[in-house]
């Protein structure tokens, strides 16, 4: 569900409203709202704030990805709920492989 929120507010209404300014302003808001999209998942990397990148630069590709795509929001949604859904599998399949072969 944080999803839908974070896409809706960090991928359209932060910097939906600078648009139709200068392409430097919309890109300047642009990073800074992938900056806070990376900030609010301190709580993933156990408050490593050196991890972020991986997390600002997942924003940004969201970021593109809304703009490539027509500023769809759904896009985004659908997008990030793969990406989530991926590493989830990915931790389930890591944990069985673990409970098969490991010591």
């Amino acid at each position: 569900m944080h999803l839908f929120y974070e896409e809706i507010v960090f991928h359209h209404d932060i910097t939906e409203p600078f648009l139709n300014k200068a392409k430097w302003v919309y890109v300047l808001i642009s990073i800074f709202a992938n900056i806070m999209f990376g900030v609010v998942h301190i709580h993933n990397v156990n408050g490593r704030w050196s991890s972020l990148i991986m997390y600002i630069v997942m924003g940004v590709w969201l970021q593109l990805v809304y703009i490539w795509d027509g500023r769809n929001i759904w896009q985004n949604i659908m997008t990030h709920m793969v990406y989530n859904g991926s590493i989830s599998l990915l931790t389930i399949f890591s944990v069985i492989v673990m409970l098969l072969f490991g010591k």
